[in-house]
């Protein structure tokens, strides 16, 4: 232990290092390495992964329940940001204005729960909304839908 330091009237302690820089890179890659190993075995040993044709790869057509897809969608569109727009919301508007914040984040998923039935009757093999609007009301009405795909 070494002894304090006085600087300026104040009594200034030495920092304790316990880990070199790098240990500590050594630890950090060896740990991400191991969670990669772990992941692609799991992946690889487990039958439910494997894809037999593109249909599979980009649509789970059918094999998800309401719930997860409804909770993928929840958190997909929620976001981290939530930690900071709610509170925020909270200092501006009250009670009142995270209760609309709560109805703003519910309602889509509600109104995709009830379009969801209707969609899968009428589009069986369809992917994106761009489908169905394109079955619906022709590929001009369709258009809006790429802009902001062109724009990115």
């Amino acid at each position: 232990l070494e002894p304090a330091i006085l600087v300026q009237d104040r009594m200034v302690l030495p920092s304790p290092s316990t880990f070199t820089p790098g240990s500590t890179y050594a630890i950090v890659f060896s740990t991400l390495a191991a969670f990669l190993i772990a992941v692609v075995a799991y992946v690889r040993l487990n039958k439910r992964f494997d894809i037999t044709n593109r249909d599979d790869y980009f649509a789970a057509r059918n094999s998800q329940g309401a719930f997860s897809i409804m909770m993928n969608f929840f958190a997909s569109g929620i976001g981290g940001w939530t930690f900071y727009s709610v509170p925020e919301v909270a200092t501006y508007a009250g009670s009142l204005g995270v209760a609309g914040y709560a109805l703003s984040v519910i309602a889509p998923l509600v109104i995709l729960d009830l379009v969801t039935p209707y969609m899968r009757k009428n589009l069986p093999h369809g992917v994106t909304l761009q489908d169905f609007v394109t079955l619906r009301r022709g590929a001009a009405s369709a258009m809006p839908l790429q802009w902001p795909l062109a724009a990115g």
